[in-house]
């Protein structure tokens, strides 16, 4: 017989014979009311009544449904109810069938939606044998299922698939029109503990707005691509999410990152208080992407400057120079590294014996835990997935946005395998003056330039630090300026390839640009997506 077709008969055969021991105690079994369960459908019960999935204001305002087998949460989770409601509703759920005390309960409202499930968080360890429902001011509810699910913080609109609405306990949800699909409003309840962030999903296209206690955001995110927020860069406690004209908000939820919560990379910019060396976030867009946010750049350093003369510069590559041969040497403002060059940076170090400073070696334990790298039974590092970033708060409002859009366009290429055969394609078309041009500023800038994937890399960061048409200003009065002052002897053939490097400058930001517009919903210029705003 075949797993899926033995499993059901399995279900069954539990069905019927929870049925008849529990009927015997006058409980019968709810017909097509089920409680889920790790995947596995429990029946449900209740004294016997007519429609007990029907409840009526007048003929039956209240019913108590058992499940045929108590359960136990180990860890933290959600009882769902599912049902069709206008009005309110109280959910009691009780320890044990005869219980005349429940040990939880809550209040919820429907408004309209077709189908909504009420989510409820249940302490670990929780003993869970059946729910009491009880109409307030609600005239009637079907009842269509309960399950056991995880933790869920928020509200999500019903899908066009007839999927529920989802509405977590103390989430409060407002909508402009009663036929509207998506509310214009959602206020999320306060999080327990730092880590959290606002998960937002817009549902036309439009403007979202979002205010915490001490700081708000404003963004026009694309509806497939969800916008994360911290709630530390708000003030914390509760927040709200609000359309300004007639997208609406499809989802706001609450995320739990821990050590690193998403976020958006402009909202970042907004500096939280910063304590220890550095805040750490995930890209919300490339979600295995880590986002360094350094005190300064001396302490940046402390973690990267080694690692950054091992992999990019001339001379240095391929090899570990001890801290006093680099104490005069720069290293670089702000970094980006791949999983493959952070695994054999340290395996290298392991190899040779190297003794790394405290902070490398705190550096790999991150790593570790998020997955740039894993280790092998054997202790050898191989890559794993993601990218690292970092800037610092030493660097001025100006220059860190452009780091931080500099560093992003380097996490992008080394995770999207378009964008980067796009780069290689840019970097291949180019005529003899822009790649005279481009390797000698590269040089200038101390790149290994002998590195191919290097100069492809670098040319596009270079190209959507600033916006399409910024690079062309650029390019023109920074960059060959600077060229033209470094190498006298090379003034006049910089100056008679102008013309070219800037025609070419113009159409490689160009494609670039359009690329990230239509993929990511970034830009040149504009790898975040927020705006802050200043609350009266």
């Amino acid at each position: 017989m075949p797993k899926a077709a033995s499993n059901r008969l399995h279900q069954a055969i539990l069905a019927v014979l929870s049925f008849l021991l529990l009927s015997s105690c006058g409980l019968v079994a709810v017909p097509g009311l089920f409680v889920e369960v790790d995947g596995n459908l429990l029946p449900v019960l209740s004294e016997k009544v007519d429609n007990p999935t029907s409840l009526q204001a007048v003929k039956l305002p209240g019913l108590r449904y058992i499940f045929s087998k108590t359960m136990v949460t180990e860890a933290l989770s959600d009882i769902a109810i599912r049902m069709s409601v206008k009005g309110s509703v109280t959910v009691a759920v009780f320890a044990r069938e005869k219980d005349e005390s429940p040990f939880l309960t809550a209040s919820f409202e429907g408004l309209g939606e077709p189908l909504l499930e009420f989510r409820l968080l249940l302490p670990a360890g929780s003993t869970v044998a059946g729910i009491e429902l009880a109409l307030d001011d609600a005239q009637s509810a079907t009842i269509k299922g309960f399950s056991i699910s995880s933790p869920y913080i928020g509200y999500r609109s019903g899908g066009i698939d007839g999927s529920p609405a989802l509405a977590s306990h103390g989430v409060q949800r407002t909508f402009a029109f009663d036929a509207d699909s998506w509310p214009a409003e959602i206020r999320l309840p306060a999080a327990d503990g730092p880590g959290w962030s606002v998960v937002v999903c817009q549902g036309n296209e439009g403007t979202l707005r979002v205010v915490g206690q001490s700081a708000g955001f404003e963004s026009s995110p694309h509806p497939d691509r969800p916008l994360a927020i911290p709630l530390e860069l708000t003030g914390g406690l509760s927040v709200s999410v609000a359309a300004l004209d007639t997208g609406g908000i499809a989802e706001a939820y609450l995320h739990f990152g821990g050590g690193a919560p998403l976020s958006d990379l402009h909202a970042i910019l907004a500096g939280a208080e910063l304590t220890g060396d550095y805040k750490l976030y995930r890209w919300d867009l490339l979600p295995d992407t880590l986002v360094f946010d350094f005190a300064n750049y001396a302490i940046q350093d402390r973690y990267f400057k080694r690692l950054a003369f091992f992999a990019e510069k001339p001379g240095f590559r391929g090899r570990l120079a001890d801290d006093r041969e680099l104490a005069s040497l720069h290293g670089w403002n702000a970094h980006d590294y791949p999983p493959w060059t952070l695994s054999s940076f340290y395996n290298f170090a392991a190899d040779t014996a190297f003794k790394l400073n405290t902070n490398e070696l705190a550096l790999l334990d991150l790593l570790l835990d998020y997955g740039l790298v894993t280790k092998e039974a054997s202790g050898r590092l191989i890559p794993g997935k993601g990218a690292l970033i970092s800037i610092t708060r030493e660097s001025t409002a100006v220059y860190r946005r452009i780091f931080m859009d500099h560093e992003a366009s380097h996490a992008l290429f080394f995770q999207d395998e378009a964008y980067r055969l796009l780069s290689e394609r840019i970097w291949s078309a180019h005529d003899p003056a822009t790649r005279r041009f481009w390797i000698r500023h590269l040089r200038w800038r101390n790149y290994d330039t002998t590195d191919s994937y290097l100069n492809v890399n670098e040319l596009q960061a270079y190209m959507v630090q600033q916006s399409a048409a910024g690079a062309v200003t650029y390019i023109r009065d920074n960059v060959l300026v600077r060229l033209a002052a470094a190498y006298p002897a090379a003034a006049e053939e910089l100056l008679v390839d102008t013309p070219a490097i800037l025609a070419t400058t113009a159409l490689d930001a160009s494609a670039l640009d359009a690329y990230l517009r239509e993929r990511w919903d970034v830009s040149a210029g504009r790898f975040g997506r927020v705006r802050r705003i200043n609350l009266p």
